[in-house]
């Protein structure tokens, strides 16, 4: 189970940085290779989410493969 939260600060009249916290509760796993794997799987889903906020956020668009996460759990 995670939670996460999103922040965007503004840098300037034309820049922000967007902040994305994750905070994940890892105890439901058994072992400590399933919670490294598992851990690697959100880092790489939630990678991808902020580039594509970004994307969207600079103005564009999002081609239809990029909208569907390809991370299977």
């Amino acid at each position: 189970m995670y939670h996460g939260t999103l922040e965007a600060r503004p840098l300037g009249s034309e820049r922000t940085t967007l902040y994305y916290t994750l905070v994940w509760d890892s105890s439901t796993e058994p072992d400590d290779a399933l919670r490294q794997r598992q851990m690697e799987t959100y880092h790489l889903l939630f990678e991808k989410m902020l580039r594509n906020m970004k994307k969207l956020a600079e103005g564009g668009t999002l081609a239809p493969k990029y909208k569907q996460a390809s991370v299977k759990f």
